[in-house]
């Protein structure tokens, strides 16, 4: 699955091993919402998030929003 193994040594190891673990999680999922129309409050809005190329996983995600202002 690709997963890593760190064997630290000393605090510092560690405390570099957690910032390229951090790096690596920070950069692997970009996710942008634009929603349709003027409306910035209002309904519920469904969001469905699939990846083409793997139809037969599930994504797990927040089901949808409400608008705001600041949204």
């Amino acid at each position: 699955t690709g997963g890593r193994a760190f064997y630290p040594k000393n605090e510092s190891d560690l405390r570099e091993n957690f910032r390229r673990i951090a790096t690596e999680l920070s950069s692997q999922y970009i996710l942008a919402y634009y929603p349709t129309g003027t409306d910035v409050t209002g309904d519920f809005r469904t969001i469905e998030i699939k990846i083409p190329s793997r139809p037969e996983w599930r994504v797990i995600h927040q089901q949808g929003t409400v608008p705001t202002k600041n949204q």
